[in-house]
């Protein structure tokens, strides 16, 4: 493993971290010492991703000079921006549970783009479609990691333990949570409407055309993020769902949305 795979590695994995503590701080009021920790993990991380940039800096690969170094770019950026806002905010602190998980899927975004970036195979309709669509996945990220604190703090509440209704009291109302996450699916919903049409028509341009795209589970399973999304954005503005609903359908977009990654991740190491 290289110098580079190391650092983006390790990165990854206090980012995940990360996540998990500012999670748990939100859905179960853990203690403010879980806050700090996970500043202080998410810190960590963002001095591995500055090294992991810096060092393809020195070989070459600036943030300009592919998809790869400009996603990967786009993430330490947010991850910078949240940790300046912290510092000034108090508030924003806790703004972690969701600008990690929107890094993480940047970061893993940016390793499963084509090392030539923009000098690949794909048109400029082509490298619009998967910018697009990792915009759009990494917002729906943001609301999924909005869906599991609301599940795990309602769930929490209808707990009889009087020590975990305690703890439940702390942290975001749930009201408030389910207002985050719809916000935004109302962001990421449009961009991924984009990325659904740009991917279309650049799948009908490439040799095979839509037989092509048949023969592709990625294609029906984005399809499936779409609807599941459609149906929430649907259901909410139509017959007022919200709460456990909303955030069951979330997790179900956005579960279909990683099998994507998962299955275009296997078809990159496989090289078909």
């Amino acid at each position: 493993m290289g110098i580079t795979a190391s650092a983006f590695v390790v990165a990854l994995a206090l980012y995940g971290i990360a996540c998990g503590l500012y999670l748990g701080r939100l859905a179960f009021g853990l203690k403010d010492g879980a806050e700090r920790a996970a500043r202080i993990v998410f810190a960590l991380a963002f001095a591995a991703h500055s090294f992991e940039i810096a060092w393809q800096g020195a070989h070459g690969q600036h943030p300009g000079s592919s998809v790869r170094e400009a996603t990967s770019f786009a993430a330490w950026l947010l991850a910078g921006a949240h940790l300046l806002m912290t510092l000034r905010w108090a508030r924003a602190r806790l703004a972690g549970a969701f600008v990690a998980p929107v890094v993480i899927v940047l970061e893993m975004g940016a390793r499963l783009t084509p090392d030539a970036g923009w000098q690949t195979g794909a048109s400029t309709l082509g490298r619009v479609h998967i910018a697009l669509a990792m915009a759009g996945v990494a917002v729906f990220m943001a609301a999924t990691a909005a869906a599991v604190v609301y599940l795990m703090k309602a769930r929490t509440l209808k707990s009889k333990k009087r020590l975990a209704g305690t703890l439940a009291r702390h942290g975001l109302p749930l009201d408030t949570i389910d207002a985050f996450q719809h916000r935004l699916i109302l962001i990421g919903f449009p961009i991924f409407t984009m990325a659904l049409i740009t991917g279309a028509a650049w799948v009908a341009k490439l040799p095979g055309g839509h037989a092509a795209a048949a023969l592709r589970p990625e294609y029906p399973l984005a399809l499936v993020t779409w609807l599941s999304f459609a149906l929430l954005l649907g259901g909410r503005a139509a017959v007022g769902w919200h709460g456990r609903r909303t955030a069951w359908l979330t997790l179900v977009g956005f579960g279909s949305a990683l099998l994507v990654l998962s299955i275009y991740a296997l078809r990159r190491v496989s090289g078909a």
